[in-house]
């Protein structure tokens, strides 16, 4: 196959699997956007701050469960099948679930027993009674969202995205207001709404598990007797935990960056302003759903392709995927930091002061996605301990200046720690790409997004706030003279953006790739 063939066959897989993963992701912030809403309107900003403390907590604990095993699940299984070694895949899974079920439950069980005090270090003295159910209720389901993760991510490794979308995108953010709706109607209370947050994650771990099976034995029914031996499961699992351990740390890190803003704010200010923070972060990641399609959908082809030493490939995929990244997110930021109090309206009155969070929030995300999959392609390229390195010194930077900032400037600190953190991760992630691999993000489709979002959804957007303030009908208006606007701009560079990949990816084109991929 030619090279441009070969390139043009990567960009629809890309695209047609991220077609798939994006549908689910709507799919998944409608519905979990509905949850918090509900959870708001109900709980108002001290119940919503009790209930998300005690969320933060339990996904920290999963997060370290993890173990990093679900990165070495998604890379190791990819790799093994590029390198014709499935009769390793098998043992690989269980290699990567046995220890994080284990320390799952352990860490679940530290929870539930310590509640009480874990409560009085994150809540102030009113609010810390009512973190403990919450607390207790979650903490039983550590283990199996730990291992939920590793389930999924083992299947993204058979490049398949189907799982992940129906269990996590469809499922579990369906039920979850559905079910915290009904507790509320049956008068159950927040312990409910708690469990209808959790359960959904037990479910999809089980159909996650017998979907993964099924990928497991179609791949070595279909092994050949020219397949490599396999690889004695002592080498197999050094060589995956060599990879996973120091991501465990990672992600680590990443959970508690995300939520340790929340937990400080219950500590230093109260549980009422950590509610009114969570909302305000709702939004932003409600717009990280671009981010997360292209995640997921790139690092088993990054990690087949960089294990063939296929480094065009990669910096194509990188490059294309950073510009479409652009293009989903970059108007939903701009929007989300000029019209944050019309936003903000939609959980109740006493939550449009985290209007200044999100706004800074929003412009710090938009750094985030003109880096691309940086952090990605980082950990797919095997330098996980740079990727750890990089979370470190984050973190370290969020709680310095959540200690000093909070405590005087309350949201705005917690925000402003939050949104250096985000911009000092990717840039170090930007920067080590280049000097390691050699791949960068910059291309036609990053400059184009970049300057048709500004103007039509950041110039356009504040000059509609300046003429009619942040009134629904203004707001209104501005989204539809402005996305009018920006799809036009698209298709005038219809060429330079490769949108001509995504008409292939969902017509005839695409399945015309997927043979070309199979038949080479």
């Amino acid at each position: 196959m030619s090279e441009p063939a070969h390139r043009h066959s990567l960009l629809v897989g890309v695209a047609r699997d991220g077609f798939i993963k994006l549908a689910g992701s709507i799919c998944a912030g409608v519905f979990g956007f509905l949850f918090v809403v509900v959870i708001t309107r109900q709980l108002g900003p001290a119940g919503t701050g009790a209930f998300y403390e005690a969320v933060a907590l339990y996904l920290i604990a999963s997060s370290l469960a993890k173990l990093g095993a679900d990165a070495g699940s998604a890379r190791m299984i990819s790799r093994y099948r590029a390198l014709g070694r499935p009769l390793d895949l098998r043992r690989t899974v269980r290699i990567a679930l046995v220890p994080v079920l284990v320390l799952g439950g352990a860490l679940g069980a530290v929870l539930f027993v310590l509640a009480p005090r874990i409560a009085d270090l994150v809540a102030d003295g009113r609010h810390a009674g009512a973190i403990v159910p919450y607390i207790r209720v979650l903490a039983p389901f550590v283990s199996v969202t730990a291992a939920s993760a590793v389930v999924l991510a083992a299947t993204r490794g058979f490049q398949t995205m189907m799982p992940l979308v129906v269990i996590n995108n469809i499922g579990r953010p369906i039920a979850r207001p559905l079910l915290a709706m009904a507790a509320i109607a049956a008068g159950l209370g927040g312990v409910a709404i708690a469990l209808a947050y959790a359960t959904p994650v037990a479910v999809g771990f089980l159909v996650g598990l017998g979907w993964l099976l099924r990928l497991l034995g179609r791949a070595e029914r279909r092994a050949t007797d020219e397949v490599d031996a396999p690889v004695p499961t002592r080498t197999l699992a050094s060589e995956f935990w060599r990879f996973a351990a120091p991501r465990a740390f990672a992600a680590v890190f990443s959970t508690t960056v995300t939520w340790l803003d929340t937990l400080l704010l219950g500590a230093l200010r109260s549980t009422a302003d950590a509610g009114i923070y969570n909302g305000a972060t709702r939004y932003v990641k409600l717009g990280s759903f671009a981010i997360t399609v292209v995640y997921l959908v790139i690092s088993p082809r990054i990690s087949a392709l960089l294990a063939k030493n296929d480094s065009e490939g990669a910096a194509s995929i990188y490059r294309t995927s950073t510009g479409w990244l652009m293009l989903a997110s970059w108007p939903i930021y701009l929007t989300l930091a000029v019209f944050a109090p019309v936003l903000l309206r939609v959980f109740g009155g006493e939550f449009v002061a985290g209007q200044t969070a999100l706004t800074i929030l929003a412009l710090a995300m938009l750094v985030s996605m003109a880096a691309g999959p940086a952090t990605t392609i980082l950990l797919m390229a095997g330098h996980s301990m740079v990727n750890t390195a990089n979370t470190v010194v984050a973190l370290l930077l969020n709680i310095g200046m959540n200690l000093v900032l909070i405590p005087r400037y309350g949201l705005t600190g917690a925000a402003i720690s939050w949104a250096v953190s985000i911009v000092v991760n990717n840039v170090a992630a930007v920067v080590e790409l280049w000097v390691l691999q050699r791949l960068s993000p910059l291309g036609p489709g990053l400059w184009i997004a970049a300057g048709a979002s500004a103007v039509c959804f950041g110039a356009l957007g504040l000059g509609t706030r300046l003429a009619f303030g942040t009134s629904p009908v203004g707001f209104l208006a501005f989204g539809t003279i402005a996305t009018g606007a920006y799809l036009a701009v698209l298709w005038r560079n219809r060429d330079s953006l490769e949108l001509s990949v995504l008409r292939d990816a969902l017509g005839r084109g695409g399945r015309g790739g997927r043979r070309r991929r199979v038949d080479r």
